[in-house]
Order: structure tokens, then C-alpha cells, then sequence
């Protein structure tokens, strides 16, 4: 066999590689046409929207306990700081006088019982009389007379033993509801009068939670599935009982009353008012920018389609209107084109 001349065997060698290299192109270009992703349903995906506000722990009631007689500390059953239960003594004021005064309308009560007595034997001897015609007529109406006069005495005797009994129980001021003494004005000895304050003291049972919603955020409140009161670390589940329809001008926020369910936190307890609104939020690390557009992946057979979405911004959840049952691209996302082929891994 005789030997190839040297510049065709040179074309052959160059034939050779330039085929090889398109092989290699060829293969390079098939490996990067086909990407592998991940993906899932949208329903997997979605998130609840979580919202929150500063809001804080109040008493149903504070009430400031006054006098409403005259008179002088005589006994002080309760300090500051000190709880107490409803019914239960607080204070007591000298009751001397006011019993005093009770005593002595009974005394009077009881003499015009026997004053009534008499007068109506009167008024009957004057009607036997007057069946003979032994009586004036004029004699006849005043016995009527002092006998009804009697008998409204009595009347008016017993609204007044009515008042002094009050007067006495005014004397015991008595706890309204279970509470704490907040403050203390009143010593023993100390002379107080009609609407001098005696203690503050607040309700410790009836708790509730007060909080500024802003207006925009306002009917999410209503739509909640699930609401709580966060404060130092730990929650508590609550209910809206009233959400005020008025919005306040300077700060454009409506004012929020809720209750605790069941375990309440402490009275002037500062925290957050959370609630969860299940709207469908597709997380933020979903979205991707391409050509300064904001959107995301689907899955469309073997295909990543682009979504815009127009109200998206980045960093933030954004709600989306796609079936649930979309095919979300989660995994592989950084590199995509609109069009590209890709693989489930």
C-alpha cells in the first residue's frame, strides 16, 4: 500500500477533528437545553398572611370608692397590693351615729303605732255616736282626720328608718368584683365626707385586649381563622368581641376590643395583637426577576413557563390568581428562561 500524500492525509486529520468537535457541541448543547427542577402544587406552597400590630392588656374596670356620708375611718380591711374577693369588707366607717339615729325612729315608729291605735277607738266611739246623732259632724271629720294624719306619719317614719338602715350599710364599703387595691387615700381616723375618694381599685378577672388597626387592615380582623395576644414570649388565643366602626382622623386606625379564651395575661401587659388571614400568599422566595419583571416558574409539560406577577414586590409574599393544582418550579429556578426545557429531579 502506498503511503497518503501528506496534505491529504492533512485535510483528512482536519475532517476528523472538526467532526469530533461538532459532537462534542452537539452533546454539550443537548446537556444544557434540559434542566433539572423541582416543583410542587401551588396548594403546597401557599402561605397565610400574618398580621400584627402593639397592643395591650386592660381592666373591664377601675373603679376610684367613695364615701357618701359623713363620718371617720374605723377599720381598713385591705392595703395596696392586696387582692380580695366580691362581697368582701374593704373599709368601715363609725356607724355610731347612724345607728343612733335608727334606734330613735323605731322609738317614734312604735309611738305612733299606739298613737294610731288610739285614735282609731277614737274614730270608732265618734261612728256609734254618730248612728244616734250624739256627735257633731265637724267633731267626726277631725277624728278622721288625726287618724289619717297618723297613719302618714307612719308612712313617712318608715321611709326614713328605710334611709337611716342605708345610711348604716354606707358606713361598710364593700368590694364590686374580685380586684386589687391599687391605691389607698384613707387612714383610720381620718374624717371623710360625701365624695371623698376612699381607694382605687381594679377588676381582676374581666381582662381585655385593646389595639390600633389601621383602616386598610381593618376587615382582615373579621376574616381571621386565627387570632392571639403575644406578649414575652408566650400566646394567647383570643376573640374580637367589637371592632369600631369609626377611624380615627389623625392616626387612620379603627380601635379593636378582644377577650382572652381561656388563660388571660396580666393587667398593663404591653405586646402584639396577631392575627393569621389564610388568603393564599405565595412565599417570597418563589419569585424571580427576569427582564425586570417580577414573577415565577410553572411547570408546563417539561417546559418552564414565566408568570408575571404585576402586583409582586420583591422580599414580599404577594398574592396570586393561579389554580391551586399549578405546577410551581421551586427548585432549579436561578437559571431559567421563559421556554426552557427542564426534567423533574
Amino acid at each position: 500500500m502506498q503511503p497518503l500524500n501528506p496534505k491529504i492525509k492533512k485535510h483528512f486529520l482536519i475532517v476528523i477533528y472538526l467532526f469530533s468537535t461538532q459532537i462534542s457541541y452537539a452533546q454539550n448543547d443537548n446537556n444544557t437545553q434540559v434542566i433539572p427542577v423541582s416543583a410542587k402544587k401551588l396548594s403546597e406552597v401557599l402561605i397565610n398572611r400574618e398580621l400584627q400590630v402593639p397592643a395591650e392588656t386592660a381592666s373591664v374596670n377601675t373603679s376610684q370608692l367613695s364615701s357618701e356620708i359623713v363620718g371617720n375611718v374605723d377599720e381598713v380591711f385591705t392595703d395596696v397590693g392586696e387582692q380580695f374577693k366580691q362581697g368582701d369588707v374593704l373599709l368601715k366607717l363609725d356607724s355610731t351615729d347612724y345607728e343612733l339615729a335608727y334606734q330613735l325612729l323605731q322609738t317614734n315608729l312604735t309611738s305612733n303605732a299606739a298613737r294610731i291605735k288610739q285614735a282609731e277607738l277614737r274614730l270608732k266611739r265618734a261612728n256609734d255616736l254618730n248612728e244616734n246623732n250624739y256627735i257633731a259632724a265637724d267633731d267626726l271629720l277631725a277624728r278622721q282626720t288625726d287618724l289619717s294624719v297618723l297613719k302618714a306619719e307612719k308612712s313617712s317614719l318608715k321611709i326614713n328608718l328605710k334611709q337611716a338602715q342605708r345610711n348604716i350599710d354606707k358606713t361598710i364599703i364593700i368590694a364590686p368584683y374580685d380586684g386589687v387595691v391599687l391605691e389607698r387615700y384613707a387612714n383610720i381616723g381620718s374624717y371623710v365626707a360625701p365624695g371623698m375618694a376612699l381607694m382605687n381599685v381594679i377588676q381582676s378577672e374581666n381582662v381585655e385586649i385593646y389595639a390600633d388597626v389601621p383602616s386598610h387592615l381593618a376587615s382582615t380582623l373579621n376574616q381571621a381563622n386565627q387570632i392571639y395576644f403575644q406578649s414575652n414570649n408566650n400566646k394567647y388565643p383570643v376573640e374580637l368581641i367589637n371592632l369600631s366602626p369609626v377611624v380615627l382622623k389623625g392616626t387612620r386606625t379603627q380601635k379593636a376590643r378582644l377577650s382572652f379564651k381561656n388563660q388571660q395575661a396580666a393587667i398593663g401587659s404591653s405586646g402584639e395583637l396577631v392575627w393569621v388571614v389564610a388568603d393564599g400568599l405565595l412565599p417570597a422566595d418563589l419569585v424571580v426577576n427576569r427582564n425586570r419583571q417580577l414573577g415565577l416558574f410553572t411547570l408546563q409539560n417539561n417546559k418552564a413557563v414565566f408568570v408575571p406577577l404585576p402586583n409582586a414586590q420583591e422580599g414580599r409574599p404577594v398574592a396570586i390568581n393561579l389554580e391551586t393544582n399549578t405546577t410551581i418550579i421551586v427548585g432549579g429556578r436561578d437559571r431559567l428562561q421563559d421556554g426552557d426545557s427542564v426534567k423533574l429531579k
